[in-house]
Parts: C-alpha cells; sequence; structure tokens
C-alpha cells in the first residue's frame, strides 16, 4: 500500500493531500499551507476572518483554481458547491442554493467542499441540509459563519489565520474553547516575558552604575594608597563590565514574546454626526438570538 492512500487511525481512506501551498494576491501571501490531508470519513469546518482565503481555498483543492506553488493529489472525484449569491433565474436564492446542494448530493463524490451552503435557507431547509450533510458518506469540507450548524455537523476545525492553516480537534465550541486557552497562555507568556526583560534591564542598569564607580577611590585614602589600590579596583570594574555584558547578552537571547494583537474597533460614518455626540444611540439589555430552537447567541447587553 502506497503512503499516499494509508488509512488513518480510524482506518478511513485518504481522498486529498496537499503540500506546500501557496497562493498569492499581488505581492501578498494569501495562503502558504505546509501540509493538509482529508480522509472519507472527514467532517471539516473551515473558518477564518473575511478575505482570509477560505473560499480560495476550496477552489484550489477543488481543481477550479491554481495555486501558484505546491501539489494537490486526488484520490476519487470531488464537487464543489459555490457560495451562491445571485441568478438569473425566476427561482428564490433559497430554491437555487437547495437545488445545488441536491446536484452534488447526488453525484456521489468521494470528496465535497461546500462553501457557506445555508446561504438564504430558512430554518427548516438549513435543517434539511445538516442532515444530508451529515449522512454524506464521503469528506467533507465546509465553509460556514453558522456556529450552530459547525456544531452539529464537524468533527474538525481547520482555521485559516495569516496564510497559515492550523487544525483544531472536535466541533467549533471545542474550537472556541482552545483558542480562548492558548489566548490566555499568550497573554500569560507576555507577561512573564516583560517581567523577566525588566527585571534583567535593572539588573543590567545597576551593573553599569557599579562599574562607572568602581575606580573612585574613597575620599579618605591618601593618594599614595590611591596609586596602589588602582590596580585593585580596575579589576572590580572590569570584572563588573563583564558581568554587565553577561546580562547583556542574556537579554539578548530572551525569546522576544508579541503583545496579544488587539482588533480593531468597529467604526461606522454616521450622518449628521455631530448631533450623537454625548448620547447613547443604542442600548440592548438582556437581549437573546433565537430561530426555532436553534440558539444563535445568549442574553447579551451593550451601548
Amino acid at each position: 500500500m502506497s503512503p499516499e492512500k494509508e488509512p488513518k487511525g480510524d482506518g478511513s481512506m485518504l481522498r486529498l493531500e496537499a503540500r506546500h501551498l501557496k497562493k498569492y494576491i499581488g505581492e501578498r501571501v494569501l495562503l502558504d499551507i505546509e501540509h493538509l490531508q482529508l480522509h472519507e470519513h472527514d467532517r471539516i469546518g473551515l473558518v477564518g476572518r473575511n478575505g482570509s482565503g477560505k473560499t480560495t481555498l476550496l477552489e484550489i483543492l477543488a481543481g477550479k483554481r491554481q495555486a501558484d506553488e505546491g501539489t494537490i493529489t486526488r484520490h476519487g472525484t470531488c464537487e464543489l458547491i459555490p457560495q451562491l449569491k445571485c441568478t438569473d433565474t425566476p427561482k428564490s436564492g433559497g430554491e437555487v442554493t437547495q437545488e445545488a446542494i441536491y446536484q452534488a448530493l447526488a453525484r456521489n463524490a468521494g470528496i465535497l467542499l461546500a462553501d457557506e451552503p445555508t446561504t438564504n435557507l430558512d430554518l427548516e431547509h438549513v435543517e434539511w441540509v445538516e442532515q444530508n450533510l451529515s449522512r454524506w458518506p464521503g469528506a467533507l469540507v465546509v465553509v460556514s459563519h453558522d456556529r450552530a450548524f459547525l456544531d452539529a455537523l464537524c468533527t474538525t476545525i481547520w482555521e485559516i489565520h495569516e496564510g497559515k492553516l492550523k487544525v483544531y480537534k472536535g466541533n467549533y465550541t471545542d474550537y472556541i474553547r482552545q483558542k480562548e486557552i492558548e489566548r490566555k497562555q499568550r497573554e500569560l507568556a507576555y507577561e512573564q516575558y516583560e517581567k523577566k526583560r525588566k527585571q534583567l534591564e535593572e539588573a543590567l542598569r545597576q551593573k553599569e552604575q557599579q562599574a562607572a564607580r568602581a575606580t573612585r577611590v574613597p575620599k579618605h585614602v591618601n593618594p599614595k594608597e590611591a596609586k596602589r589600590a588602582k590596580p585593585h579596583f580596575a579589576k572590580i570594574q572590569k570584572k563588573l563590565y563583564q558581568s554587565a555584558k553577561a546580562m547583556e547578552t542574556r537579554l539578548e537571547k530572551l525569546g522576544k514574546v508579541d503583545k496579544e494583537k488587539q482588533l480593531p474597533p468597529i467604526r461606522m460614518n454616521l450622518p449628521n454626526e455631530e448631533a450623537f455626540k454625548g448620547r447613547i444611540i443604542l442600548r440592548v439589555e438582556d437581549l437573546s438570538g433565537t430561530i426555532g430552537n436553534r440558539v444563535l447567541w445568549e442574553k447579551a447587553r451593550f451601548l
């Protein structure tokens, strides 16, 4: 059995493998993915900020778009359900979306890639998609902003961040939990780094000050004794400078930890903006969002 077709631990066969994928938008690297694999029973949720390259990655994996670098090996057929935005038919957006999903499922491809398959669908049809995809026997990668949909369907999350792909085991809720743990770990690592850096900088400053004062002979010592003591003080100064240099080296070797990046605040251009200064424009208290039995968000309060 060739390495490319070896099953993973649960016995499912490898359906797709990509190595060293790169895609550029002008001079910007949109995707820089070292390695990814897709097995026949995988249920992957592909997430990332808008513009991170989710749709582009699906198109590359499906063979609808070429990567600038890298290789893709597919074992079996691959079907892409694209993101449907507008049509020239009298059918509604939901009808077009549902028809595209039905046709894709009917082709029985080994790999199904779905880009926002619940767009334009009401709750009943979202549940229809969820049920059909959960019964899908092949490999599945789905992009969706519907967290409940990803929770119900996916067992692994692929996150695209700054061009890189990171794999998280579990559904979307598990992914969010792991992201929060990672965030806290980064914050702690940054705090520890800053504390250590400040300690070393202060110790270095003190050593340099001690070294600068080391050759100063006390005032009560007569000139003859001071002359004899000068080499002794010079040795002390040399050792202090050596110690300071060692601290400087430790400071340089201290692995830099960047502060956690904060997302920029959302800004809106409002007509008659001056009239709203100092006033509350919107107040929300204990508002929750649901569609049928599906909870979109818990009770929230904000101004």
